[in-house]
């Protein structure tokens, strides 16, 4: 057994990934599996909001507080989606508009973030509630 030095838990010698070897013998990494893939994912995430949207991990988090932690759209909350919200952009000019769930920033992003395709899209949905069952149809 072995101590994860990030979450303090004992674990198998096997739940600690590989560092390399030293002097012919296997050398474990310090912290579990389970704490280098959150530390990793994490890591990407920071890098992904200076490199593509150039604000820090701060900005985000007052984006999503001003957002009462909810997506910008449906308002689901984010704890809700187990998931980080998405920084929605233009991508014509890269300006930020807010924080969407993935629901919502993919349904935007199939309508290739047009205006006209969201409106024809709402009123769609408003218009044409009619319903067809099987067996009304004839060919």
């Amino acid at each position: 057994m072995k101590q994860c030095n990030r979450c303090f838990r004992e674990f198998p010698e096997e739940s600690f990934p590989s560092n390399g070897t030293y002097k012919g013998r296997a050398m474990k990494r310090p912290e579990c599996r389970e704490c280098r893939k959150m530390h990793s994912r994490d890591y990407s995430w920071r890098l992904k909001l200076e490199k593509v949207f150039g604000i820090t991990p701060e900005f985000y988090y007052e984006m999503l507080k001003m957002q009462n932690n909810q997506c910008a759209i449906c308002s689901i909350e984010m704890e809700k989606t187990n998931k980080r919200l998405i920084v929605d952009h233009d991508h014509e000019t890269g300006l930020i508009r807010g924080l969407l769930c993935d629901s919502c920033n993919l349904g935007i992003g199939k309508l290739k973030d047009s205006e006209e395709l969201l409106m024809k899209a709402a009123n769609y949905i408003a218009n044409n509630k009619i319903e067809i069952k099987e067996g009304d149809y004839h060919s």
